[in-house]
Parts: C-alpha cells; structure tokens; sequence
C-alpha cells in the first residue's frame, strides 16, 4: 500500500521535528552510521501509520516539551530513545 505524496512529506516533517525536539539528530543519525536507512524508513513508516497525528502536532506547539524526550504516545519513541541515549 502506498502513501499518499502529501501525507508521507506531513509524517517527514513531524517525524524530524519529534526528533529535533527529543534532542535526535535524524540525518547526523544517517551519517554517522548510527540510524540505517531500512531503519529510517521503518522509523517513517511507522509514523505514517500512527494515529496520533493532532497529539503529536499539539505536542510540538509547545515549547515546554523541547529536550524532553519523545512522548508516550509517538510511534517512534523506541527509535528516537535509543538513538537519544547512544
């Protein structure tokens, strides 16, 4: 099943900016060998399937939650946590 053009460029965008806020570089995580790009993609996909999408946004908007680590409810939290703590 494909994803729409718009929705995977939306889920990229939110998927970086979680991670920008977790304190994860996503693309210095490519790099540096430290994230592969199955992973990424997996990491993509997984964010393209998640329901949380206003959570998320929400989440964002919020200038309190930078550096604080992704929430419980993001569907690349595992991804993010173990790129966070290495």
């Amino acid at each position: 099943m494909s994803v729409p053009e718009a929705r995977l460029e939306r889920q990229f965008w939110l998927s970086r900016g979680m991670a920008r806020a977790s304190g994860v570089d996503l693309a210095g995580a490519l790099r540096r060998g430290r994230l592969d790009r199955q992973d990424y993609r997996a990491a993509l996909a997984l964010c393209c399937a998640c329901t949380a999408r206003g959570a998320c946004l929400d989440w964002l908007s919020d200038p309190r939650n930078g550096g604080a680590g992704p929430p419980e409810f993001c569907a690349i939290r595992p991804i993010l946590r173990r790129l966070r703590l290495h």
